[in-house]
């Protein structure tokens, strides 16, 4: 119900909006005889809303397609999210979580064949299948709009619907890295080029639909996190799996180890895409933070724009509330602000996108209360 007055309240803004704008443009123009200004605010009112309805649209269909292809060749359902609503399939059936990742609109995971030998895993049908959809919505909302004198409504919802599907379109399919996450065709090329990796590709699949279902990474199969130091020809999986490595030594509560492979990682420097650069220094900090306490690594990690990722993905991400109890207990030694993080996670393990996260989270709280003399340790 929330999310309905939100979607209907967010309606009414771009409304409100559109119509402003109209006003100022008609107002602007000084009242000319040829311009109609009422239908010209309403005209701008409802291509906000148009453009939002076909961005709803063609996410929730891009990422339906990914997830057909994905049956289609053996896959089994994992998580459907838009925006920052996410269907979960866990051992206690589907549910609604909340969880987001910067820089995507929408994601579909799904679990690979278990019958299959990793590197023939099917590939390229569960990737291209979300800008095949996105295609077809072009040509049907396209061919209206050049053969048919459609009304004011249809033609503003498929010239929206047109630009948005072609906008995705061409964003998924040219191989690119926004926002640090491979997209569609890079993914296809990466996995067409180097066989071997595919195996990287079903053993970060596997390993998250692990998580979903409460599993911490020291109880999944040692096999997924088999991977090597990164060298200068890394490749997105590479990094994917590396950074992988450095969630199970976490997890095993070997600091000492996990800082070496994050610096490895902080070490490719510009390269680094970015979200794997907030996430790895996110870890970064509250691991020197157990080891060494407040140094001024901890102070070169924690800038301005690693804190407002830290706290924007907080709600999201129980290693996020780490990072933040960390610097709480041990730079501000403001024990009771910490341990509001703590409770946050404790209290609430089954509403975070990945329990098995969240009990890590937990785990790696302890150790640092242990480390610090300061909490009793947290029972299961």
């Amino acid at each position: 119900m929330k999310r309905i007055l939100a979607s209907l309240f967010f309606i009414v803004i771009c409304l409100a909006i559109g119509y402003g704008v109209g006003m100022a443009i008609a107002h602007g123009l000084g009242g000319h005889k040829d311009v109609d200004s009422v239908k010209m605010m309403w005209a701008i009112a409802l291509a906000f809303v148009s453009l939002l309805l076909a961005l709803f649209v063609n996410t929730v269909l891009h990422e339906a397609g990914h997830m057909i292809g994905g049956l289609a060749t053996g896959y089994r359902f994992m998580s459907f999210r838009i925006f920052t609503s996410s269907l979960v399939k866990t051992e206690k059936g589907y549910q609604w979580k909340k969880f987001n990742i910067p820089g995507t609109l929408g994601q579909c995971l799904m679990i690979p064949p278990t019958d299959t030998e990793c590197e023939k895993i099917p590939y390229f049908w569960y990737n291209v299948s979300g800008v095949l959809v996105n295609l077809v919505i072009l040509v049907l909302t396209g061919l209206p709009l050049l053969l048919c004198d459609l009304p004011t409504v249809p033609f503003s919802i498929c010239l929206m619907m047109a630009i948005v599907a072609a906008w995705m379109f061409v964003f998924n399919t040219i191989p690119m890295t926004p926002g640090g996450m491979p997209n569609d065709g890079k993914n296809i090329l990466t996995l067409w080029q180097y066989p071997e990796q595919r195996t990287l590709f079903s053993n970060m699949l596997n390993a998250a639909a692990a998580q979903n279902d409460g599993m911490r990474l020291t109880e999944a199969p040692k096999e997924w996190f088999e991977s090597s130091p990164l060298n200068d020809e890394w490749t997105v999986m590479e990094l994917a799996a590396r950074n992988l490595s450095m969630g199970l030594l976490i997890d095993k509560l070997d600091f000492g180890q996990a800082i070496l492979v994050g610096e490895e990682i902080m070490a490719i420097g510009n390269n680094l895409p970015i979200i794997y650069r907030m996430e790895t220094a996110s870890d970064l900090i509250y691991l020197y933070l157990a080891q060494e306490g407040p140094c001024e690594r901890v102070t070169e990690l924690f800038d301005k724009r690693t804190r407002r990722y830290i706290e924007g993905s907080v709600k999201y991400s129980a290693m996020k509330r780490v990072t933040l109890f960390a610097i709480e207990l041990i730079v501000k030694e403001r024990r009771d602000e910490a341990m509001k993080h703590y409770d946050a996670v404790k209290d609430h393990i089954d509403s975070f996108a990945a329990p098995g996260e969240a009990r890590t989270a937990l785990a790696v709280m302890d150790r640092i209360l242990v480390h610090t003399g300061s909490a009793t340790k947290h029972e299961e």
